[in-house]
């Protein structure tokens, strides 16, 4: 933060914007993808987002302007929510036996909680011997990775119940959006009051809810879903 202030010259308003619009962001639309997956395709979603994640990147590092950072960090918030719940949709598609899906979503957490504690050292490698923009352009390579390895070697998978919404079924994609808004919005709050250190980690806590909100969600809906088919059946 120093060194951004230090070449952008934002305000304090727009210095809180800053650091916090990426957390209000992932945290508003986490669920809303997760939906999003489940229509197009959740690999489809990862390989876009994984894309998307890295280009934005590049925005973040030659932004020019505090009103250009906060757009870019938005943005990158937007990126970033099509991830996680991509990610841990094709785990569940992928492994179908209960101890290797445990063991998955296992190392899954182990490897998200390495990166929460390995981050702030390798960015303040970066920062000591280049310019704050490499924080955000380590993340090219990463992601560069994540397609390469994603287009060959993951299957693609979308919801199985959109056959109830052949039949009339309906998800309420905009409850959710709001209900995620209302959660990003809440969380904005937070971030002002604790601090940023505490806004992570309630971040993380958040990120987790909802992820198991999501994968909730999916299975009540599909199984009001297949309920629906199976009266529809009856009557016929």
């Amino acid at each position: 933060t120093p060194y951004i202030s230090e070449d952008l010259k934002p305000s304090g308003t727009q210095l809180l914007w800053i650091g916090d619009v990426y957390s209000f962001v992932i945290a508003g639309l986490l669920v809303s993808m997760g939906s999003l997956g489940d229509r197009i395709g959740r690999k489809k979603l990862l390989l876009v987002g994984a894309t998307a994640f890295g280009l934005i990147s590049v925005l973040n590092a030659y932004a020019t302007t505090p009103e250009m950072m906060i757009l870019a960090r938005a943005l990158l918030g937007v990126a970033g929510a099509t991830l996680m719940p991509a990610t841990l949709a094709l785990i569940r598609n992928i492994f179908h036996d209960p101890r290797e899906r445990s063991l998955a979503i296992g190392i899954w957490g182990a490897t998200a909680s390495a990166g929460t504690a390995v981050g702030p050292v390798v960015g303040g490698f970066l920062l000591e011997h280049f310019w704050w923009g490499s924080v955000f352009l380590i993340n090219l390579p990463v992601m560069v990775v994540l397609v390469l390895v994603g287009i060959k070697l993951l299957p693609e998978s979308k919801s199985a119940g959109r056959v109830g919404a052949a039949h009339g079924a309906q998800e309420p994609v905009p409850g959710r959006a709001v209900g995620g808004a209302v959660v990003g919005a809440r969380l904005a709050g937070q971030d002002r009051v604790a601090g940023h250190v505490a806004a992570a980690r309630e971040t993380a806590v958040v990120v987790e809810v909802l992820e198991a909100e999501g994968l909730a969600l999916g299975d009540v809906e599909q199984g009001r879903r297949g309920d629906r088919v199976r009266l529809e059946s009856v009557r016929l």
